[in-house]
């Protein structure tokens, strides 16, 4: 099931111009189901697929292929995963990682961040 308060963060923070990206290891049919069928293709700005990439979370190779597909340094990524060994991984890479373990903890980390606090207010 789709967390729709989850969204409706991404939401917010697309709004405010911050790209968000699923990252998952989900094979082909998996992954085109959660874009066409769960919506997630228009809810996020794209997702990094395992099936597509070659390679599975948390291999190092994963989080190279998605940082060369978005062009950006590791500093500039913030990864959140709910796999601990997932986060470990991006933070090896330098990307700024953050255990997702409730929609309550990722309001208030995204406000420790100073992420767009103005934009979790209300949430908190």
């Amino acid at each position: 099931a789709v967390d729709l308060d989850l969204l409706e963060r991404i939401a917010l923070l697309r709004s405010a111009g911050i790209c968000c990206y699923l990252a998952t290891n989900q094979e082909k049919y998996r992954t085109i189901y959660l874009e066409r069928e769960m919506g997630l293709g228009v809810a996020l700005d794209g997702i990094f697929s395992s099936s597509t990439l070659g390679f599975r979370k948390p291999s190092l190779e994963y989080y190279h292929a998605v940082q060369n597909q978005l062009e950006l340094e590791g500093s500039e990524i913030l990864f959140w995963d709910d796999t601990l060994k997932n986060v470990e991984a991006a933070y090896a890479l330098n990307w700024n990682a953050e255990l997702y373990t409730s929609l309550e903890g990722f309001d208030e980390q995204m406000q420790n961040l100073g992420l767009l606090e103005s934009v979790f207010k209300p949430f908190s």
